[in-house]
């Protein structure tokens, strides 16, 4: 008995009451300049906050950076284009709500590739892509002035999310190239599967 109660006691402090593992949490850095989204990443602030660390493979050296002000989150997703001269596409998954296994109405999807396209509540929602979209904004193919890079900046308050010190959600970056090869932060993330994602924090 006093065996299966400490298995029990391990469970719960590792899985939580809904049996979804608990993510680290990564807590984000404030900007006081918005960068301008066109994939450069000459602004200044994006050398004041930590890269996201991705398992690449030896032909890519990906990352990703986040920040946010009163307004926008921003994603800067780094070095799309691998020692081949194969570009990548980013996409942005946030989770606002509880953790759990299923996408729901809480759950958002941002893809850059040629096109920007976005959807709430479902991935892969090619019907809603635009370049211009009212409440986000990413840099988009084809990479110009020597840069590969992506750019996303997002409404915090289409998210529904108050840049409070404290309040947390859920967040994957997503790098992939047009057929199978997959690469994630964190790096056992699925985009089928929400629980998997990173927890940040403001």
């Amino acid at each position: 008995m006093k065996k299966i109660s400490i298995l029990l006691l391990i469970s719960f402090l590792f899985f939580g009451m809904n049996g979804i593992a608990q993510q680290s949490i990564t807590v984000l850095k404030a900007t006081a300049t918005p960068p301008v989204i066109d994939g450069n990443l000459n602004d200044k602030n994006w050398d004041e906050v930590f890269d996201l660390e991705f398992k690449n493979s030896k032909n890519s050296n990906f990352s990703a950076s986040i920040t946010y002000d009163s307004e926008y989150l921003y994603v800067a997703c780094k070095n799309l284009t691998d020692v081949n001269g194969i570009r990548h596409h980013a996409e942005i998954l946030i989770n606002t709500g509880e953790p759990n296994t299923s996408w729901n109405a809480n759950c958002h999807w941002y893809h850059s590739s040629h096109t920007s396209c976005s959807s709430k509540g479902a991935y892969y929602m090619w019907k809603n892509c635009s370049d211009q979209h009212p409440d986000w904004k990413a840099n988009n193919f084809p990479f110009t002035n020597g840069n590969n890079h992506m750019e996303f900046k997002i409404s915090l308050a289409t998210l529904g999310i108050e840049p409070q010190k404290g309040t947390e959600f859920q967040l994957a970056v997503k790098i992939s190239d047009s057929g199978t090869l997959h690469h994630y932060w964190p790096n056992d993330a699925a985009i089928e599967d929400p629980s998997t994602w990173g927890v940040v924090s403001f």
